[in-house]
């Protein structure tokens, strides 16, 4: 989608430059490629993920259909990222949409989200709303 619409491409986990450049355009302009960035931040480990997080985080509102998916899917790792450092560090406002998501992954985990720890990062995550919010 984003190479459609002109703007870079991460080419692999390494790409810090793309990733950069994308960052650099800002929003709504890489509104096409919010998708793809988010595929980025799999694993936190990655270069390219560390670039793009804080960016994506920051975006709020704009990205909550992006975490709905993340949240959706099967992949527990990629939710732990997506809770930690995109829930975990969004503008309050748009964290607060995933409170129920994160009262069910704190309070009645899987056995597979508990061995990914998604209990343990939804109750940070939560405490930070919570603190945020003044409560």
């Amino acid at each position: 989608m984003a190479a459609e619409q002109g703007l870079p491409v991460i080419r692999d986990k390494h790409d810090v430059e793309s990733a950069r450049k994308l960052v650099a355009l800002g929003y709504p302009v890489v509104a096409p490629a919010l998708s793809d960035m988010m595929e980025w931040i799999q694993d936190m480990n990655w270069p390219v993920a560390k670039v793009l997080a804080p960016f994506l985080a920051a975006l709020g509102e704009a990205v909550v259909p992006e975490v709905r998916r993340v949240l959706a899917s099967d992949d527990h790792l990629w939710k732990y990222w997506c809770i930690n450092d995109i829930i975990g560090e969004m503008p309050v406002k748009a964290a607060r949409q995933f409170t129920a998501d994160l009262h069910r992954y704190a309070l009645t985990p899987t056995e597979a989200e508990r061995k990914e720890e998604l209990d343990e990062v939804a109750k940070a995550a939560l405490s930070r709303i919570d603190e945020q919010s003044g409560a």
